[in-house]
């Protein structure tokens, strides 16, 4: 599948072969879209 790094929230994730790894914590408290979308009041290094 191959390997990709992306953003969210503010923190840096690791995709590769489909297992993902958060490499560092979030920086956004609350994103109002992901909250409306996804129902996360607040992030953080699990979800």
């Amino acid at each position: 599948m191959g390997k990709h790094e992306i953003e969210v929230a503010k923190s840096r994730v690791r995709i590769v072969d489909g297992n993902v790894e958060v490499l560092s914590d979030p920086l956004v408290k609350q994103c109002p879209l992901r909250s409306h979308l996804y129902g996360c009041e607040e992030e953080d290094r699990e979800r």
